[in-house]
């Protein structure tokens, strides 16, 4: 290892917080210790994309971060530089290449480099030169295509007010139809009505007891629109036709007999209502048969001499074989202990 103190090693790296995210983003440096022990002060996962030992190793760094800030973007600090690797490699291969090859003074050599920084300059000004005429370019082609969607936007307003005139010719067009479509549904109307006068005429419009009776079916109808919308069906008089079963309390006929039941329940005017007794008359015969039923208690009583008490063991069910006089007293035994 050469132990000249401006001796040292060049290095290019990508520290692994970027290259875990795969971000372009790479350091330049310099050391004059053993470049493992520089570089072995990184993250464990850094990658190391160059190493280059050189003389005059200031001088170059300095010559290396010209270059770089003319070709690149700088992230942070001033080493390091988002861009691409291999560019990288030539601009710091090429840099140590003129130091290496030439023997020559440090003025010359820093001359040298110089010409290669002024050619990056250079080169680096053409290409925002390029850059600049194909922006031209770029907004020429912009300014080109926004006149001609003016010329559009122009075209598609004419083209939208003779869409709206038409709409309104049409619009006046289907209103003409509509209206004559109401006035023809207005005259059916005029003529249904008159029809239907001419229908209540021939009506009989006594009302009497009877009603209104349908010489068809015979039946008879209190409201004459419910008679009205009978006579115009033309499947309720065979309807009525086929009623044969009758009601005996109001004589009205039905088609079957659960239909007449129902009416019978709900809806018969002279529907036979049955004589039920009162609350009153059913809370006093009960009364009536609990002093009874105490009265044969007594007796029972008296009648065996034995002083009133719970048995031990009471059956509830009584077999066919039994008097009637032992129904009596397991029935009063029951009600007298509530069993």
């Amino acid at each position: 290892m050469n132990t000249n103190k401006n001796y040292g090693t060049i290095y290019l790296l990508q520290p692994f917080e970027f290259k875990e995210k795969k971000l372009p983003i790479f350091k330049v440096g310099k050391t004059k210790r053993t470049a493992d022990n520089r570089l072995a002060e990184y993250s464990k996962n850094s990658k190391v994309i160059l190493t280059r030992e050189t003389k005059n190793i200031d001088n170059i760094e300095k010559h290396i971060i010209k270059n770089f800030n003319l070709e690149f973007k700088l992230s942070k600090g001033r080493e390091y530089f988002i861009g691409n690797k291999k560019k990288m490699m030539e601009i710091i291969n090429e840099v140590i290449d003129i130091e290496m090859d030439d023997d020559d003074d440090d003025m010359i050599l820093d001359n040298k480099i110089l010409s290669q920084y002024e050619k990056s300059k250079n080169n680096k000004q053409k290409l925002e030169n390029n850059t600049n005429t194909s922006n031209i370019k770029e907004d020429n082609e912009n300014n080109k295509q926004k006149l001609e969607n003016n010329t559009n936007i122009s075209n598609i307003k004419e083209d939208n007010e003779n869409n709206k005139q038409k709409l309104e010719n049409n619009t006046n067009t289907s209103n003409k139809k509509e209206d004559n479509e109401n006035n023809k549904q207005k005259l059916e109307n005029n003529t249904n009505t008159s029809n239907i006068k001419e229908d209540n005429e021939n009506i009989d419009n006594t009302n009497n007891e009877n009603g209104y009776k349908c010489d068809k079916c015979k039946k008879i109808f209190k409201n004459i629109t419910h008679f009205q919308t009978h006579i115009s069906s033309d499947t309720a008089c065979e309807k009525n036709m086929n009623k044969n079963v009758k009601c005996e309390d109001c004589g009205n006929l039905f088609t079957t007999k659960k239909n007449m039941k129902q009416h019978q329940l709900t809806s018969c005017i002279n529907k036979k209502v049955e004589n039920k007794p009162s609350i009153k008359e059913i809370l006093a015969k009960q009364q009536d048969e609990i002093i009874k039923m105490k009265e044969k208690i007594n007796e029972l009583e008296a009648k065996t001499k034995k002083k009133p008490g719970r048995p031990k063991k009471i059956k509830t069910e009584i077999s066919t074989n039994t008097t009637d006089n032992q129904k009596i007293n397991h029935q009063i035994i029951m009600i007298k202990y509530g069993i």
